[in-house]
């Protein structure tokens, strides 16, 4: 050791400086190579570049050594203290600014504004005004000024440039003659400048910054919004400092963060991490670095927050963190807040907002997501491609293209007399209907279905229909007095089946009106239907559903039936019940999961031989018999459904009915077999007894028809009939046979 301090005296300062040097070089390269290598820095609030993988690729173009490069920078010993010296020898030699963030007044660290891109910003707002073009939403757009704008006069001088009033015009410009509302709080947040409204070393707004938007809000969103002194204010921490701290990297006095809270009860859901809480702030987030996640714990693709107000209003809230502090507030006023993070979210947006029932959606994002390309990208993407786009908005349904017959196969039509005209009338075979006579909203869970299976609505709540039409309303009291409940037990019976069957499109028709002679009657009145009507329209569009107005298309230009629809006033004829399906066809919500079924392979049918001609039987007693509603001609397989027979054992069938005013029809049918003749009489037997039922407490001066109705059988042959005077059935029948 004397040795060496004597080797050590012989050296002049010169080497001795040398050999120092030396020596922490080799130190610093020892601790590069031994300390284990960080992926991110909590102090620049950003990932560290890892080791580089060389490949050809990046070997040949250069991007291997920028990477390099890039690694050994950020990896570098001591690398946190050297930035933060940097950055305040930097400000102490008077520099303005220090990577992207100026050293402004008050020790505000404010964090300079991306560069104004027209394109970009462009795209961002055609992305909105193409959800709008759907006509199905209320659309209110807040975009935050920073700090950089309000708080201009705290800036380095001549560093300002007028970026953010540039797209605050923009902005105001494209959406002017369109129905989205553009809520620029700059005017509100300059009037309170000279407040604690911006973090001095984050972008964010403060909790009372976000008080101020919050209120600025009220006169788009429709609430009232609380008063300062009805919130318990609480510093949380003194210590945070955020985002422009981490990029400025200077000394600063650090930011506190003060929850607002009021005694209301709220739940905080993530769906996609099946996450649940009972409160908006996350106390834990306060030892982290990023205190600011203490709002709604930070960035999720989605975030469900359900108020304690139970008022039915629930908003959709697009947005990056800037709405975090925002959202306590907003929370007061609305049943639920659906806060969508597009950076994060991975469903379909559209169909989010459907199954969500969701119109009213506030687009809130701070001016730099405004001016940062792709912020809203897939909203664009979801209304160019998703199947949700095609859906109609609930509530009245617009005309839309024709369905065919199909799209009635997955359905059940509810109804009174009205829907089993329709019934006998059409050609729906694959549809169900479960509807009779004089029905009523209360009479659903007390009349049996007329195929069995328990009452009508046994059937609607254990059956599986994927689209529901109700026709309810002609057989209650139509006057103003009665349609608050009405229309409660209407709500009641919606929320049935909405339970049963969650996930069908559910259809309200409107009431039919009645012939002007009918109406003058006073018995039931047309202005009141419209009423009634009305109230119906407002009802699916409170419940989630869709309304018809059929009404429309059969009234005439007084609002009436016309007079050649109707025998009685009330009940159509065949022509006017085609028509109604055909507002039917061309008033459907899209169905995105309804497949198109492959073409079956057609196998050809057997000849059926036919000994009668059932159609110039039934044509032939309806022109002689005198019949005092007007007869439809009813299908075949109809025919085979309304009256419970087994298509498998006939041969041919053919018929007339009529429109539902009275019980009056012919049916000709003919088996395949002639054992199955007597077994298919019994069974018209049946149904004509159960007819009769049905038209004791619907039409009594209709009995006598169906207590000595015309039953006839020859041979493979079987004839019904159900009129006043049938006396020259029989002998029409053997002289048609003959």
């Amino acid at each position: 050791m004397k040795q060496l301090w004597s080797k050590l005296k012989t050296l002049s300062s010169f080497q001795i400086f040398n050999i120092a040097t030396i020596s922490l070089f080799v130190v610093l390269v020892l601790c590069n190579l031994l300390m284990p290598k960080k992926e991110y820095s909590a102090l620049e609030n950003r990932y560290l570049q890892k080791f580089p993988i060389p490949s050809l690729v990046t070997l040949k173009d250069g991007t291997y050594m920028q990477q390099f490069e890039n690694f050994v920078n950020d990896q570098l010993f001591g690398r946190s203290f050297l930035v933060r010296q940097r950055a305040n020898a930097e400000r102490i030699m008077g520099k303005k600014e220090n990577n992207g963030v100026f050293f402004a007044k008050d020790g505000y660290l404010i964090e300079k504004p991306a560069q104004f891109d027209s394109e970009i910003i462009l795209k961002n707002i055609q992305a909105i005004k193409l959800l709008d073009s759907l006509n199905r939403f209320h659309i209110t757009v807040s975009v935050v000024p920073p700090s950089y704008e309000i708080l201009r006069d705290k800036l380095p001088s001549y560093v300002y440039q007028p970026v953010i009033l540039n797209l605050n015009h923009l902005i105001q410009k494209e959406f002017e003659n369109t129905n989205i509302q553009n809520a620029d709080p700059s005017g509100y947040l300059w009037e309170h400048r000279d407040e604690y409204i911006y973090y001095k070393t984050d972008h964010h707004q403060t909790s009372r910054g976000s008080q101020l938007s919050y209120e600025f809000l009220a006169g788009y969103l429709g609430y009232e919004p609380f008063g300062d002194d009805q919130f318990r204010k609480t510093d949380m921490s003194d210590s945070f400092l955020g985002t422009t701290y981490s990029k400025g990297l200077v000394q600063v006095t650090p930011d506190a963060i003060t929850a607002y809270e009021t005694d209301r009860e709220v739940t905080v859901s993530f769906p996609e991490e099946e996450i649940q809480t009972n409160s908006m702030y996350f106390h834990n987030r306060l030892e982290e670095k990023d205190q600011y996640s203490f709002f709604l714990d930070g960035n999720h693709g989605l975030t469900v927050v359900q108020g304690a107000e139970k008022n039915g209003r629930h908003l959709a809230i697009f947005k990056d963190s800037y709405a975090h502090s925002l959202t306590p507030f907003l929370s007061n006023h609305f049943e639920s807040i659906h806060l969508i993070d597009l950076r994060y979210f991975q469903g379909d947006i559209l169909q989010y907002l459907h199954e969500n029932q969701l119109k009213d959606i506030l687009f809130y994002y701070s001016a730099s997501s405004m001016m940062t390309k792709g912020t809203l990208e897939k909203v664009t993407v979801s209304v160019e491609t998703s199947p949700y786009a095609h859906f109609q908005p609930y509530g009245r349904v617009d005309e839309s293209e024709p369905v065919d017959i199909s799209y009635f196969s997955d359905a059940t039509f509810v109804g009174d007399s009205l829907t089993v005209g329709f019934q006998m009338s059409t050609d729906l075979v694959n549809s169900n209907f479960l509807c009779s006579t004089a029905l009523s909203v209360t009479g659903l869970g007390s009349v049996e279905a007329s195929d069995g299976g328990g009452t009508i609505l046994d059937r609607i709540n254990n059956d599986s229909y994927k689209k529901i039409y109700i026709l309810l309303g002609i057989n209650e009291l139509i006057d103003p007095s009665n349609k608050d409940a009405f229309i409660e037990k209407y709500s009641g019976l919606i929320d049935t089946v909405k339970q049963s069957h969650p996930d069908a499109f559910v259809y309200i028709q409107s009431i039919f009106p009645v012939s002007a002679e009918e109406h003058a009657k006073g018995r039931i009145r047309n202005d009141y239907i419209a009423e009634f009507n009305a109230a119906l329209e407002q009802l699916a569009m409170n419940k989630g559903t869709y309304y018809l107005d059929v009404a429309s298309a059969l009234a005439d230009e007084n609002g009436c039936l016309p007079e050649e629809s109707t025998f009685d006033g009330i009940h159509l004829h065949q022509e006017y019940y085609l028509k109604w399906l055909e507002y039917l066809k061309t008033h459907s919500v899209y169905d995105p999961e309804a497949a198109v079924p492959a073409a079956a392979e057609v196998q050809p049918e057997e000849p059926i031989v036919s000994d009668y001609d059932v159609i110039s039987i039934a044509t032939n007693l309806k022109d002689a018999i005198a019949f005092s509603d007007n007869m439809g001609e009813i299908g075949s397989a109809m025919l085979y459904k309304t009256h419970g027979l087994d298509p498998e054992i006939m041969a041919n069938a053919a018929g007339f009915i009529g429109g539902g005013a009275t019980a009056e029809e012919i049916a000709i049918f003919e088996v395949k077999e002639k054992r199955d003749a007597v077994p298919v009489k019994q069974l018209l037997e049946e149904y004509v007894q159960t007819r009769k039922a049905s038209f004791e407490t619907y039409l009594p001066t209709e009995v006598p028809k169906l207590e000595h109705p015309f039953l006839f059988q020859k041979g493979k042959l079987i004839v019904l009939v159900i009129a006043d005077d049938y006396s020259q059935a029989e002998e029409i029948i053997r002289n048609t046979i003959k």
